[in-house]
């Protein structure tokens, strides 16, 4: 319990540097801003982990038993997406991923960090590029225990 403690701090200590880092206005005649761009709950992780509660097994007397009581997490991963905005044409993305937990899975806290810009080609045009990447966030699965007896 202590590491995975540890690990909240540590995120917590990020998104608070980055947060003061991006907030502070820059001695330029364009004031930086910072738009909460999008908020959602639940990933293609949490889908996947999710789904393998759908099984189960069956008793030698006959009676099912379901994988869902393993796979049911009380918290479900929130993801929080920012923007800051540098110059009229280039930004900052960046957001946080709270991470769920289950009993027999994890899905750790995540960080995204990327870029984005854009150009006008023509007046009634615009081309833009994004590039992100995800640090941690990883599904963690633990393993299947039986006692034979």
């Amino acid at each position: 319990m202590r590491e995975r403690s540890g690990n909240r701090r540590r995120y917590r200590a990020i998104a608070l540097l980055l947060s003061a880092f991006l907030g502070a206005s820059p001695a330029t005649a364009q004031e930086i801003t910072t738009s909460l761009i999008g908020m959602h709950q639940g990933s293609p992780l949490s889908d996947r982990a999710r789904n393998l509660g759908d099984g189960g097994y069956e008793l030698q007397s006959g009676s099912w038993v379901s994988f869902n009581q393993w796979y049911h997490a009380s918290w479900v991963d929130l993801h929080v997406d920012f923007l800051t905005q540098l110059t009229e044409n280039t930004g900052i993305l960046w957001g946080l991923g709270t991470g769920e937990k289950a009993e027999k899975y994890s899905i750790g806290p995540s960080f995204k960090l990327g870029f984005l810009t854009q150009t006008h080609p023509t007046p009634s045009s615009t081309l833009s590029i994004s590039l992100t990447s995800t640090i941690g966030g990883n599904l963690t699965e633990k393993p299947c225990v039986a006692d034979y007896g």
